[in-house]
């Protein structure tokens, strides 16, 4: 692969004789199809719900399967269908042609880190996203399962909506991926082989393990042993 960044200002990238998006910094050879914004709207039209992470496009940025680091004007991310695109100008959306092995998301107020390639599960596998807390061999991950359901009101016509399920995961690079709860029974069982050292972090810093943010600083410090 030629690995060459482009700077676009007033130049267009051409991806298969058709001119494609004006990113902002971008390899054309990620970039795989093209498709209109309103084939996305029109996809979850009259669906209750968000089927996205975030509704609207946002800003972030791409890691490929090979290692190539690519910062892109805005991306969205479909929960439902596991599936990353990318913002052109005008109407035009794209995909990746190579695998977006970790991407950020930016929103207003908070920025989101995803990954794929952990060992399979009995419902994921290597291409599926996880968002991703804290760095290291052993991760806290988290994934949110959007399926689109039917409903009927008690009076009235049938209705489609998006429900939402979140699951927690421990993933140990390269070995495991494990389903958990947030709960300390839970998170010190599987990481045991430091036992004593986790729970006296634990005891001393009065860590909650029923939150996120604790349970991040407790793999921190696991991952430093």
């Amino acid at each position: 692969m030629r690995n060459i960044f482009i700077i676009v200002t007033a130049a267009l990238v051409f991806v298969g004789g058709k001119s494609s998006a004006q990113f902002g910094i971008v390899n054309d050879e990620l970039i795989r199809t093209g498709i209109k914004n309103n084939t996305l709207v029109e996809k979850y039209a009259n669906i209750e719900g968000n089927p996205y992470f975030f509704k609207d496009w946002v800003k972030g940025k791409i890691t490929i399967s090979k290692g190539v680091v690519d910062t892109t004007s805005l991306l969205k991310f479909d929960q439902v269908e596991n599936k990353l695109f990318v913002k052109g100008d005008a109407e035009d959306v794209y995909t990746f042609k190579e695998v977006v092995a970790k991407f950020t998301l930016v929103g207003e107020k908070s920025t989101h880190n995803f990954e794929c390639g952990f060992p399979k599960t009995a419902d994921t596998d290597e291409f599926t996203y996880f968002e991703v807390f804290n760095s290291g061999k052993t991760k806290i991950a988290r994934r949110t399962v959007k399926v689109i359901e039917e409903y009927k009101p008690y009076s009235g016509a049938m209705v489609k909506q998006i429900a939402e399920n979140q699951k927690y995961y421990l993933c140990k690079s390269g070995t495991a991926t494990i389903p958990v709860k947030l709960d300390k029974k839970e998170i010190l069982q599987n990481l045991s082989d430091k036992q004593k050292e986790v729970e006296d972090f634990l005891s001393k810093k009065k860590l909650n393990l029923k939150k996120i943010e604790d349970v991040t600083k407790l793999l921190d410090y696991y991952n430093s042993l």
